[in-house]
């Protein structure tokens, strides 16, 4: 089975798991939506994504199993 290739490369990803954790650090978890917001904001910025076609929580999913 093929699919599409990964949106982020292992830096960005990484890049994207340390935001999460420093915030947890911090004190402020984010939710599971927020976590894909945020996600979804990076990788429009990055060019990978627009905002008419946002990432879900299917995604979060994978994320967290990488």
């Amino acid at each position: 089975m093929t699919g599409q290739g990964p949106l982020f490369s292992t830096e960005e990803e990484a890049k994207l798991v340390d935001h999460v954790k420093y915030m947890a650090n911090l004190g402020y978890g984010f939710t599971i939506t927020e976590v894909v917001a945020k996600a979804n904001d990076y990788a429009v910025f990055l060019k990978n994504r627009t905002h008419d076609n946002p990432l879900s929580v299917k995604w979060f999913h994978g994320f967290r199993r990488r």
